[in-house]
């Protein structure tokens, strides 16, 4: 797909751009990216990548959009610190604005005016820090906003649970409002709807039975048998409402306990989504750290080496041998000192065993002596 590679390299470029602070020049590429990856949707008809490319091109908007806002925030602040007016690009912009200050500077100390020069130090404190302020602020919204529909996806993934309580098959993203709400088990109105039917009057069966009872005439053993059969059937009916409080009881508890357990899990996704996105601030400060170490490393390889003269290579040869000479002479005054300190410890040693053995004889001789005869 000669569309999407082009977008991809776009997109590419639109990121060095953005990260060297040629922020006009990053809003064209990444408006020109956007419109590539719409146009790589028209070559496929799989459906995931057709959203793929979508989702890339929306991004790739709002990025435009949002280094938009960037600039002409700015701009505004340049405007009205005393700063240039001219050009889209936030670099030249923040040149121009410390140019003009410094500019400023100078004259004030030219004409011999301390409090000109104080007022211009602090103007340009201010607006280094409402720059710096500003663009924290970009930063954290567009991490954040990332890391919510990274949540999304990954969460989404999985598979939400329905109203049912059974996983759902149909695939796709959603949003999160629809999957936070996905988890809810019981709606409200039917657990309104189970609520009043715990106070609900009995059914009018029941009563037209109970009626048919007590009219009835106990003088005659058919009315006597069609007494009986009133009395079992309001008994059974009687054990069946029992029956059903008892499981409206049951779907009660349980309907509060899926209840518990969906507010746990949204308390959950909140703290995912602040982990989220303290790794993802983690990874973008690491992937700063790393693009400046490149971009050094790059400039001292590509810096111009010195060509050494015969003499100084002989010179620095000739010391190298030196060098080795000395801390092999070094190893072997080491060594040595190592085979003294063990010789010394051997003999050391042995004077000890022979003055202990020396005491021995001495301690045997005089209990020999004091022995009684």
């Amino acid at each position: 797909m000669t569309d999407l590679s082009a977008a991809n390299r776009l997109a590419a470029a639109a990121e060095e751009c953005y990260e060297e602070g040629r922020w006009a020049l990053a809003v064209e590429k990444f408006e020109a990216a956007s419109e590539a990856y719409v146009g790589a949707t028209l070559h496929t008809s799989d459906t995931k990548c057709v959203q793929a490319l979508r989702m890339l091109a929306l991004s790739h908007a709002q990025r435009a959009h949002e280094t938009r806002l960037r600039i002409n925030l700015q701009h505004g602040l340049h405007a009205n610190f005393g700063g240039s007016k001219a050009g889209g690009n936030g670099a030249a912009a923040a040149d121009a604005a410390d140019a003009a200050l410094r500019l400023r500077s100078d004259q004030a100390k030219a004409s011999g005016s301390s409090s000109g020069t104080a007022a211009s130090g602090e103007a340009l404190e201010v607006y280094r820090a409402l720059a710096r302020l500003s663009s924290q602020l970009i930063s954290t919204h567009e991490e954040l906003r990332f890391g919510a529909e990274e949540l999304v996806r990954l969460l989404s993934a999985s598979g939400p649970v329905c109203s049912n309580g059974t996983p759902s098959s149909a695939g796709g993203a959603i949003s999160g409002s629809t999957l936070l709400h996905s988890f809810c088990v019981v709606s409200s109105q039917r657990g309104a709807s189970v609520a009043g039917s715990t106070t609900a009057p009995p059914p009018p069966g029941s009563q037209t039975l109970q009626q048919s009872v007590m009219g009835a005439s106990p003088l005659t053993a058919q009315s006597l048998a069609g007494s009986a059969e009133a009395r079992s059937a309001a008994v059974s009916l009687e054990s069946e409402g029992a029956d059903g409080r008892a499981s409206i009881a049951q779907l009660t508890a349980e309907n509060s306990r899926l209840s518990r357990e969906n507010q746990a899990f949204r308390l959950k996704v909140s703290e995912m989504q602040a982990v989220l996105a303290k790794a993802q601030r983690r990874a973008a400060d690491q992937l700063r750290l790393v693009r400046r170490a490149l971009s050094a490393l790059r400039e001292v390889h590509g810096a111009p080496r010195p060509e050494l003269a015969a003499d100084t290579a002989a010179e620095i040869a000739d010391l190298r041998r030196q060098l080795e000479g000395a801390h092999t002479v070094r190893r072997q005054q080491a060594e040595l000192v190592r085979k003294y300190e063990q010789r010394w410890a051997q003999l050391k040693a042995s004077a000890r065993r022979k003055q202990q053995a020396q005491q021995a004889a001495a301690a045997a001789q005089q209990g020999a002596a004091t022995q009684p005869h």
